[in-house]
């Protein structure tokens, strides 16, 4: 399908942030993004994209939000800042990584029993990314991003056009003018008309897909 020249600007500028790390990076060899959802804000005159992410990342708490903002309404530097995490919970395992010794859910203490781990070591045996994922069955919408804390990012005259759940997400080997999602957002936003927005045919914002690294 051909692109709009507007809606081309959009993708060369989604392909450049990408190309320079300012977008989520779903294979990052650090961060493991176990779910994620997207926000499209629009003004009358600009837009950006606000990627809710929950993460495991061994290097920083464990299990944390993450917040990245891509385009040119953005306050602040394009992709993560220092400010742009949140604290949905913890997992917490033995110095062995044998035992949970406490799972919280946004101050809940949840019983390990409860949660149903699938661990598979030739993926990893990092015992928190296995609970971490476990808690996605009754918790994802919990674990993402509140209100509240989402719109500490939303500047004046921004309103929210669409939200996905599942989308194609690029990789370096296929940025983002190259994924049937982001060339339909990129039209979205060009014309304004988010109505009747595909889904895409193929979606890949699963942890799983990720995995190896």
């Amino acid at each position: 399908m051909t692109v709009p020249a507007d809606a081309a600007a959009i993708l060369d500028y989604l392909d450049a942030r990408f190309e320079k790390f300012e977008m989520p990076c779903f294979g990052n060899m650090n961060i493991d993004y176990l779910t994620s959802r997207l926000h499209v804000y629009v003004s009358a005159d600009s837009w950006f994209l606000l990627f809710d992410a929950l993460v495991w990342w061994p290097g920083y708490t464990g299990l944390a939000g993450m917040i990245e903002l891509v385009g040119p309404g953005v306050v602040g530097p394009q992709g993560f800042d220092n400010d742009r995490t949140t604290d949905p919970g913890c997992v917490e395992t033995d110095d062995d990584n044998t035992r949970l010794e406490a799972v919280i859910v946004r101050g809940t203490r949840i019983d390990p029993a409860q949660l149903t781990l699938q661990v598979d070591g030739e993926l990893t045996d990092d015992l928190g990314f296995w609970a971490s994922v476990a808690l996605l069955d009754r918790h994802r919408d919990a674990l993402l991003a509140t209100d509240a804390e989402r719109d500490v990012f939303v500047p004046p005259g921004f309103a929210c056009a669409l939200v996905l759940d599942e989308w194609q997400h690029p990789d370096f080997d296929r940025l983002p003018s190259r994924t049937d999602t982001f060339r339909a957002l990129a039209r979205a936003i060009a014309s304004g008309d988010f109505a009747a927005f595909p889904a895409s045919a193929a979606p890949n914002t699963q942890w799983s897909n990720w995995l190896p690294k």
